[in-house]
């Protein structure tokens, strides 16, 4: 499956096609909506018109998400394929979303790690921000949950700790990411390594305020730590928290807040205390569910310091289970054996002789005697 970068990503439906549509419309109303394949990308511009961005050909839209679309693209100059991600029509004349845009561009081109997904362009034309990514295999985390929701421990522990290098690279350069979730968690062909999406929420460490300019709480409810549900400042700990959600659920099948309305759940991360993990699945070692309990508490301070720290306690797990369990030790009462000519002979100890005993052996031996000189003799 094609990388679609993008939370909440699916192949765009007729249905959500023409209301793409109608949103260029209402931009424009005299502009005629174009054929069925047409993507739109701009207040005036559509994808049937705008073939080509900066130094790619756009070739098909490989989905679509909040803030914008992604498309599978090619670099006219070398051939070579990317995903080309632009903002969407009816946010590119918002400033904030312009913003938002260009700051998770240069997020991930800051970090610079293996475990978040790479920029390879930035640029503006028409008016449409647009950003180039390498072209990915694979699916997304909550893809492979909906596919497939059943995890091994090795599988859990892994995942777990290559999200914790990816977020240890982003607070090393300062940023919280503030939406860690299944569907920003790409896990590559062919082996599932993981890669971190959408850091178009991230802002910096320092930053006084988490809300949006128009007051809005943004990130999404179900991973979102109590701190930022209520604007506070946040730091590192606050995506742990996500972290802790996000293991909570690949070991027990259940997210620990899930309420039926972003509202409810938003009230269960408040003061809900979600089930040990062990609880509800034995085989997960007690250090594993520990170490989640303690990522999904109320109060930060009760998390893990950092990253790194959950990484190392990880790893820790991880190198526990690897190891073969020892076989009991055999316990026997017969006497060590080293060889063949050490082995121990049972030891009789000498009795002293009675009287009688000692006469009959001395009659024997005088018949004895008296024999031999017969047969002497006789000789």
């Amino acid at each position: 499956m094609m990388q679609t970068l993008e939370p909440n990503s699916r192949v765009v439906t007729p249905v959500e096609q023409d209301r793409a549509d109608r949103e260029i419309a209402d931009l424009d109303p005299t502009r005629r909506i174009g054929p069925p394949n047409s993507i739109v990308v701009g207040p005036r511009v559509s994808l049937d018109v705008l073939r080509e961005l900066g130094p790619y050909r756009l070739l098909r839209q490989l989905g679509a998400g909040g803030m914008g679309i992604v498309f599978e693209a090619e670099d006219m100059a070398t051939g070579e394929l990317f995903a080309v991600k632009v903002l969407r029509p009816t946010l590119v004349m918002e400033p904030e979303a312009k913003q938002r845009f260009f700051r998770e561009a240069q997020a991930m081109a800051a970090i610079g790690h293996q475990r978040i997904v790479p920029v390879i362009r930035v640029g503006e034309e028409y008016g449409i921000p647009y950003l180039s990514m390498p072209l990915l295999l694979g699916e997304t985390l909550e893809q492979r949950l909906h596919r497939n929701p059943e995890f091994t421990v090795a599988e859990i522990i892994r995942i777990g700790i290559e999200i914790a290098e990816g977020l240890d690279a982003a607070h090393r350069h300062g940023l919280v990411h503030r939406d860690v979730k299944p569907a920003n968690v790409w896990l590559e062909e062919p082996f599932g390594g993981v890669r971190l999406l959408d850091l178009g929420l991230a802002r910096e460490i320092t930053s006084e305020s988490m809300l949006t300019h128009s007051g809005i709480v943004v990130g999404t409810p179900s991973y979102m730590s109590p701190e930022q549900a209520h604007g506070e400042r946040l730091d590192g700990r606050s995506d742990l928290f996500g972290l802790g959600c996000i293991l909570y659920q690949l070991a027990t099948g259940f997210r620990p807040f899930d309420g039926s309305t972003p509202m409810l759940t938003l009230h269960q991360i408040a003061s809900h205390h979600p089930a040990r993990v062990s609880a509800i699945r034995p085989s997960v070692p007690a250090m594993l569910s520990n170490l989640i309990m303690e990522l999904v508490a109320k109060n930060p301070d009760d998390r893990p310091a950092s990253a790194a720290v959950v990484m190392e306690r990880l790893r820790r797990v991880s190198t526990l289970e690897a190891k073969p369990a020892k076989a009991p030790a055999f316990i026997s009462n017969s006497p060590k054996i080293t060889s063949v000519d050490k082995i121990d002979r049972p030891h009789v100890a000498s009795q002293p002789k009675s009287g009688m005993e000692f006469m009959a052996s001395l009659i024997v031996l005088l018949l004895a005697t008296v024999v031999g000189i017969w047969y002497l003799v006789q000789g």
